[in-house]
């Protein structure tokens, strides 16, 4: 989750920090994982993507694809699917920047609590 999300009102004040502690709410489910990418991570790939979601598909019995990942990408007029193999390897390759440059589940948390403890006091 980009940093600029966090920082950008939407709504009042009080619905920012109340957004802002259902995430850390929900961070504390096993299926959830929220990484935060701030501002200090520079430019990256990712700000040139846009946004995007690698869709990996369970494998049947024996190992093999059921169905090869799949890069979707939305926009304002449709959405477009993406399933060349070096088309997702791009995406991957974006994504494994973005995970590096990220910060730690801790970290994010801490730093998503003192968002919302700014909302707060504002």
């Amino acid at each position: 989750m980009n940093e600029a999300v966090l920082r950008r009102p939407v709504g009042s004040i009080s619905i920012m920090a109340e957004q802002l502690r259902q995430i850390i709410k929900a961070m504390e489910l096993p299926n959830v994982t929220i990484q935060l990418l701030p501002f200090s991570a520079g430019l990256h790939a990712g700000a040139m993507a846009g946004d995007f979601s690698i869709l990996d598909f369970d494998q049947e019995g024996r190992g093999k694809e059921v169905e090869p990942p799949v890069t979707y990408l939305e926009s304002a007029t449709g959405a477009i699917y993406l399933d060349k193999a070096y088309e997702t390897s791009a995406y991957n390759t974006i994504w494994a920047d973005l995970s590096k440059r990220a910060r730690t589940e801790p970290q994010s948390k801490t730093m998503i609590e003192e968002i919302a403890e700014e909302y707060s006091r504002a």
